[in-house]
Protein backbone atom coordinates (compact mmCIF):
# COMPACT_ATOMS: atom_id res chain seq x y z
CA UNK A 1 0.00 0.00 0.00
CA UNK A 2 1.56 3.23 -1.17
CA UNK A 3 0.68 6.37 0.75
CA UNK A 4 -1.23 8.63 0.87
CA UNK A 5 -4.58 6.93 1.32
CA UNK A 6 -7.24 8.65 -0.78
CA UNK A 7 -10.94 8.62 0.04
CA UNK A 8 -13.32 9.64 -2.74
CA UNK A 9 -16.95 10.44 -2.02
CA UNK A 10 -18.46 11.96 -5.17
CA UNK A 11 -16.53 15.19 -5.74
CA UNK A 12 -15.14 15.21 -2.20
CA UNK A 13 -11.59 13.93 -1.78
CA UNK A 14 -9.70 13.39 1.49
CA UNK A 15 -6.05 12.35 1.72
CA UNK A 16 -4.38 10.72 4.72
CA UNK A 17 -0.60 10.65 5.04
CA UNK A 18 -0.56 7.37 6.97
CA UNK A 19 -2.68 4.29 7.52
CA UNK A 20 -2.69 5.00 11.26
CA UNK A 21 -4.00 8.53 10.69
CA UNK A 22 -6.74 7.26 8.36
CA UNK A 23 -7.85 4.53 10.78
CA UNK A 24 -7.89 7.03 13.65
CA UNK A 25 -9.71 9.85 11.84
CA UNK A 26 -12.27 7.99 9.74
CA UNK A 27 -15.57 7.45 11.51
CA UNK A 28 -17.43 4.21 10.73
CA UNK A 29 -20.39 6.27 9.52
CA UNK A 30 -18.14 7.98 6.96
CA UNK A 31 -17.49 4.81 5.01
CA UNK A 32 -20.92 3.15 5.16
CA UNK A 33 -22.11 4.92 2.00
CA UNK A 34 -21.68 2.57 -0.99
CA UNK A 35 -20.43 5.52 -3.08
CA UNK A 36 -17.32 6.00 -0.94
CA UNK A 37 -14.15 4.54 -2.43
CA UNK A 38 -10.71 4.13 -0.87
CA UNK A 39 -7.48 3.97 -2.87
CA UNK A 40 -3.79 3.96 -2.24
CA UNK A 41 -1.53 6.36 -4.16
CA UNK A 42 -1.07 3.86 -6.99
CA UNK A 43 -4.80 3.43 -7.62
CA UNK A 44 -5.21 0.11 -5.83
CA UNK A 45 -8.60 -0.33 -4.16
CA UNK A 46 -8.67 -0.48 -0.39
CA UNK A 47 -11.43 -1.55 1.94
CA UNK A 48 -12.43 -0.13 5.29
CA UNK A 49 -13.54 -2.78 7.76
CA UNK A 50 -15.50 -1.82 10.85
CA UNK A 51 -14.32 -3.71 13.91
CA UNK A 52 -15.92 -3.85 17.32
CA UNK A 53 -13.79 -3.62 20.44
CA UNK A 54 -14.63 -4.14 24.05
CA UNK A 55 -15.90 -0.92 25.46
CA UNK A 56 -16.51 0.54 28.85
CA UNK A 57 -19.14 -0.20 31.45
CA UNK A 58 -20.37 -3.26 33.26
CA UNK A 59 -22.76 -6.09 32.46
CA UNK A 60 -25.57 -5.26 30.07
CA UNK A 61 -24.46 -1.61 30.06
CA UNK A 62 -21.15 -2.43 28.40
CA UNK A 63 -20.58 -0.22 25.32
CA UNK A 64 -18.90 -1.54 22.24
CA UNK A 65 -16.53 0.78 20.46
CA UNK A 66 -16.30 0.70 16.70
CA UNK A 67 -13.14 1.42 14.82
CA UNK A 68 -12.11 1.40 11.19
CA UNK A 69 -9.32 -0.81 9.88
CA UNK A 70 -8.03 -0.32 6.35
CA UNK A 71 -7.02 -3.36 4.32
CA UNK A 72 -5.84 -3.92 0.77
CA UNK A 73 -8.20 -5.65 -1.64
CA UNK A 74 -6.47 -8.39 -3.59
CA UNK A 75 -8.41 -7.85 -6.81
CA UNK A 76 -5.39 -7.84 -9.10
CA UNK A 77 -6.89 -4.80 -10.82
CA UNK A 78 -5.58 -1.28 -10.74
CA UNK A 79 -7.91 1.70 -10.79
CA UNK A 80 -5.47 4.51 -11.66
CA UNK A 81 -7.79 5.94 -14.32
CA UNK A 82 -10.78 6.00 -11.96
CA UNK A 83 -8.74 7.66 -9.20
CA UNK A 84 -7.23 10.14 -11.69
CA UNK A 85 -10.71 11.06 -12.95
CA UNK A 86 -11.94 11.61 -9.36
CA UNK A 87 -8.94 13.82 -8.52
CA UNK A 88 -9.37 15.80 -11.75
CA UNK A 89 -13.05 16.36 -10.92
CA UNK A 90 -12.11 17.57 -7.44
CA UNK A 91 -9.45 19.94 -8.77
CA UNK A 92 -11.72 21.36 -11.48
CA UNK A 93 -14.47 21.96 -8.93
CA UNK A 94 -12.50 23.21 -5.93
CA UNK A 95 -8.96 23.93 -7.09
CA UNK A 96 -9.36 26.66 -9.70
CA UNK A 97 -7.60 24.48 -12.28
CA UNK A 98 -8.63 24.48 -15.91
CA UNK A 99 -9.56 21.35 -17.83
CA UNK A 100 -6.61 21.90 -20.18
CA UNK A 101 -4.12 21.99 -17.32
CA UNK A 102 -5.24 18.54 -16.13
CA UNK A 103 -5.28 16.70 -19.47
CA UNK A 104 -2.66 13.96 -19.47
CA UNK A 105 -1.54 14.75 -15.92
CA UNK A 106 0.01 11.74 -14.15
CA UNK A 107 -1.62 10.37 -11.02
CA UNK A 108 1.34 11.33 -8.83
CA UNK A 109 1.11 14.95 -9.97
CA UNK A 110 -2.66 15.03 -9.38
CA UNK A 111 -2.12 13.79 -5.81
CA UNK A 112 0.51 16.52 -5.28
CA UNK A 113 -1.93 19.15 -6.56
CA UNK A 114 -4.65 17.94 -4.17
CA UNK A 115 -2.18 17.91 -1.25
CA UNK A 116 -1.14 21.49 -2.04
CA UNK A 117 -4.77 22.56 -2.33
CA UNK A 118 -5.57 21.00 1.07
CA UNK A 119 -2.60 22.73 2.72
CA UNK A 120 -3.51 26.15 1.36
Amino acid sequence: MKLPIVIVDGLDVVLFESKIQAERDIEPEDICDPGVELFDAEGNLLSAVIEFEKGFGFGPFRWKRRRVRIVELATGENHRKRLSAALQGYLRTFGDVSEEALVGEKLEKLIQRVLLRCQA
